[in-house]
């Protein structure tokens, strides 16, 4: 079956982390680097390299992968309170 794209990620930790979120949903998911001089570990300024890769599923996956990147990226994250623990706000951990 064919691999299609589904995500352009800007650096490795990105397109990992989505490559991760597919597969716990049971997508078989990879990752490929398409950023050439990265490849032939040339040094260039990040500014000039606008992606890093491309997360890939099977084609038949690709709309579900990506209504589950778009829910991922969608979502809002859970702000703790300054106090969780009871113990006062000079506690470091």
């Amino acid at each position: 079956m064919r691999l299609v794209a589904v995500y352009h990620a800007p650096d490795e930790l990105l397109a990992n982390t989505v490559r991760d979120l597919l597969r716990h949903h049971g997508l078989a998911a990879i990752t490929r680097c398409t950023d050439l001089f990265r490849s032939l570990m040339l040094p260039l300024p990040p500014l000039l390299r606008p992606e890093w890769g491309e997360v890939q599923v099977q084609e038949a996956e690709a709309d579900r992968a990506r209504e589950i990147i778009a829910s991922f990226f969608s979502a809002e994250a859970e702000v703790l309170p300054a106090d969780v623990d009871g113990e006062g706000s000079d506690n470091p951990l």
